[in-house]
């Protein structure tokens, strides 16, 4: 198949879809684009419909990406290789053999799937070993079908194992001598051990992958598998890394077995051959810890395979590239297919689409050979109709340029009408548009929350994973602030515009009067007298900060984690916020929120303001578990599901705080912290044990944002 000089190879992983563009250039191979999308949840993500979230991520590549002109190579899951030793035989007696071995290996019947080989020949050695690849045509013609959704229809389809073999041996091992050694890819529900021995490979998948470290994570913090893959991305960062590591454990152990076997198989059925080295592909080995843990255990080297040496990157993707390299050796490998630099070349797309193809190619042939046949007849014809044709010339062009005229017209008018559709229907356009604005704000105004919440100035102790050295300070005497969620609310009196701030706090400190204004309202208090700064897009206004005193509420932990909740209740008027903050009759314009954050991490968000009077609803994307401001303890986590935190009526009921009838211009629906969901996680050092009570408590101040600058806001 003839092919050009760049080639797409597209993986659709469980966790994300990942694409590379090779290019040819002379004698060099270059990546010239690349892409990561992330699926919207892992497909291993029970009860959840795999096929939609392909669709949905399938649908970001293809209209971000340009694919059409370009070869197209992609993997299908759910693949089988087999290898075999073929007795000797004449050369014209092999493909039989490969034919009857396939017969034999394959576990269903031959019609079933789509099949092709690879033989392996070494002059060292007499044996000729043949690799099988298959997969089901009820399994391909799926997947197909899925794909071609968005147009693309690959000309060549592989195992994702095959391809990253071919990666590791163009990158690694070709024209040089090698010891073997195994390629270990972590995949989300399996693991391929790739055995690189020369030009030759042994493939072993075994079902043990990404999801099952998310599993354990799950069961052992009581957690949702979405919440366990998010911790589990983070375990790198994470100040219980520890905590983590221990809850995988189990699953290091199954992994490691796995791998012993297969690789003591191998070396049992070839003689004489050593393993020594481990090359590791797959997001999984960022798991902090697996590199060292698996090295340990073999006795091997292992390595991670996120450094392409026979790859050329430059220009506008080498600076993000670097960061992608250890999920694309899959990619890497299918568009090496593509451009004809795969060892194993083998091909599972279905003989009918093959044919399409061929035809398809040669259909432009076939035209452009019929048009010679007309061209040749029409010029027998050309004198008579060479004067007919100038008498008609400028009729035909005045006529053409007159439906170019009448089409443009229908398009412009076509335009307004959706144009006038979406104002009518409030103003997507300008209401997306306005997302990006004030994106400047946000991190500066989470810095000076959290130094906020860090100028109470815990003890040493209280800093530290230790149990028992966080409880050695008396509740009481704890200098510690957890800040537990983080709200902004627009609003506009025509001239300046603001954001008034507010954030929900919990602490044990005895002096439940003085302890918020002596620390964070001593802190916010000292911004607002130092009023521009420079860099910071805002000014915090002068005496605008409240400690609110009246909305302080007693909780008393339970010894369960269910009494901890950071909500709070309405205001009894939303006139005596607005008067107490300066602007009585200033209408709210929309909000920003965030989920609980604490130093050396963050799991708020920000979102921009909408500017519609009266734009309901706080902007709260992610809730995440609460933590010591300034690396605390973990005791609970929050998630505000809308509605909004009110001010001076808390209602206790029971372990957990309802408020309802928000009335800041947002929903009136009743919400409810629930932390039976979002539950603390069993392991971590808690900071309050059964029978502890703290405060939780709501503090409010107001930034003025300042008008962009022409240098501020250029480019």
């Amino acid at each position: 198949m003839a092919r050009g000089k760049a080639a797409w190879g597209i993986e659709v992983g469980e966790y994300a879809v990942k694409a590379i563009r090779l290019e040819r250039q002379g004698e060099v191979l270059a990546v010239s684009d690349f892409a990561e999308f992330k699926h919207k949840k892992p497909l291993s993500t029970p009860d959840i419909d795999r096929d939609e979230v392909i669709r949905l991520t399938l649908g970001q590549l293809a209209s971000q990406k340009s694919l059409e002109n370009d070869m197209v190579v992609m993997s299908v899951s759910g693949g089988l290789p087999r290898f075999a030793k073929l007795p000797p035989a004449d050369k014209k007696a092999i493909p039989k053999l490969i034919e009857f071995e396939a017969q034999q290996q394959i576990p269903f019947p031959i019609d079933e799937v789509e099949w092709d080989a690879k033989l392996f020949e070494s002059e060292d050695s007499p044996e000729v070993e043949v690799g099988i690849f298959a997969v089901k045509k009820a399994d391909i013609d799926h997947q197909l079908a899925l794909w071609s959704e968005h147009g693309l229809v690959p000309k060549e389809v592989t195992l994702g194992p095959v391809a990253v073999f071919n990666a590791v041996f163009f990158d690694r091992v070709m024209g040089q001598n090698h010891q073997p050694f195994v390629v270990l890819d972590i995949g989300t529900k399996s693991s391929d051990l790739i055995v690189v021995n020369g030009n030759t490979c042994w493939i072993r998948t075994f079902p043990i992958g990404g999801s099952d470290f998310t599993e354990a994570i799950a069961e052992a913090f009581k957690l949702p598998y979405a919440k366990a893959e998010r911790l589990k991305q983070e375990s790198a960062t994470s100040k219980y890394a520890k905590q983590i590591m221990q809850a995988m454990r189990p699953v290091f152990g199954d992994l490691l077995e796995d791998v012993q076997k297969s690789i003591r198989f191998y070396e049992n059925q070839h003689r004489g051959v050593r393993i020594e080295t481990v090359l590791g592909v797959g997001s999984t080995f960022k798991i902090p810890g697996l590199r060292k843990f698996l090295g340990q255990q073999l006795g091997l080297n292992v390595a991670r395979f996120d450094e392409f040496r026979n790859l050329q990157v430059e220009g506008r993707v080498a600076s993000d590239f670097a960061s992608h390299g250890v999920s694309m050796a899959t990619a890497y490998g299918l568009a090496l297919q593509g451009l004809e630099g795969a060892e194993i070349d083998v091909n599972l797309a279905p003989a009918e689409i093959l044919r399409e193809q061929a035809w398809s190619s040669k259909n432009k042939w076939f035209v452009a050979a019929a048009g010679i046949a007309l061209f040749a007849s029409g010029l027998l014809f050309l004198p008579a109709l060479q004067a007919q044709g100038s008498m008609k010339a400028a009729t035909v062009a005045g006529k053409a340029e007159v439906d170019r005229t009448v089409s443009l017209a229908e398009r412009h008018k076509k335009e307004i009408s959706r144009i006038s559709s979406e104002a009518s229907i409030g103003f997507k356009a300008a209401n997306y548009e306005q997302l990006l604005e004030d994106r400047e704000v946000w991190p500066h105004l989470v810095h000076d929350v959290m130094n906020a919440v860090a100028a109470a100035g815990p003890q040493p102790e209280l800093m530290s994973s230790d149990l028992r050295e966080i409880r050695s300070v008396d509740l009481k005497d704890r200098r510690m602030i957890l800040l537990e969620d983080l709200q902004g609310f627009y609003a506009s009196d025509g001239t300046d515009r603001t954001i008034d701030v507010e954030m929900i706090v919990a602490f044990s400190h005895g002096d439940t009067r003085s302890f918020l204004n002596d620390t964070v309202g001593e802190y916010i208090n000292g911004l607002a007298a130092a009023g521009e700064r420079a860099g910071v897009p805002y000014v915090v206004v002068t005496d605008s900060f409240s400690a609110n005193p009246d909305d302080l509420v007693s909780v008393t932990h339970d010894g369960t984690g269910k009494s901890y909740a950071s909500a709070m209740g309405e205001r009894k008027k939303d006139s005596e916020r607005s008067a107490g903050s300066g602007r009585s009759g200033s209408g709210r314009s929309g909000a920003m929120g965030g989920g609980a954050m604490g130093a050396g991490g963050m799991n708020a968000g920000g979102g921009g303001p909408g500017k519609k009077r009266g734009a309901a609803g706080v902007f709260n994307p992610n809730s995440g578990m609460g933590m010591g401001s300034t690396g605390g303890a973990t005791v609970g986590s929050t998630e505000s599901r809308g509605g909004g935190f009110g001010g001076s009526s808390a209602r206790a009921t029971g372990n957990t705080f309802d408020r309802s009838k928000s009335n800041r211009d947002r929903d009136s629906s009743q919400s409810q912290f629930k932390i039976d969901v979002d539950a603390p996680i069993p392991g971590e050092p808690q900071l309050f044990s059964k029978g502890d009570v703290f405060q939780v408590g709501r503090v409010t101040f107001t930034v003025k944002i300042l008008p962009e600058t022409p240098a501020a806001s250029g480019g």
